[in-house]
């Protein structure tokens, strides 16, 4: 969680490194695995060994299924 923590930390960072991470990131926050992926990481809902198949997320929040 803290490793989560610290990268949602430099991302916020105005330095081109982290700016360019930042842009790559918003393109792979494209793909619905990616965000779903990336939403158990930061609610803490899955854990490393989690798929994020399983989960149906949108603006709302989300839910599991099946």
């Amino acid at each position: 969680m803290l490793d989560n923590t610290r990268a949602q930390s430099e991302l916020l960072s105005t330095e081109p490194g982290p700016q360019a991470v930042r842009r790559l990131l918003s393109e792979l926050m494209g793909f619905a695995e990616v965000t779903r992926y990336l939403i158990e990481k930061i609610t803490a809902l899955g854990s490393a060994t989690t798929s994020a198949r399983g989960m149906s997320c949108s603006a709302g929040g989300c839910a599991t299924w099946g």
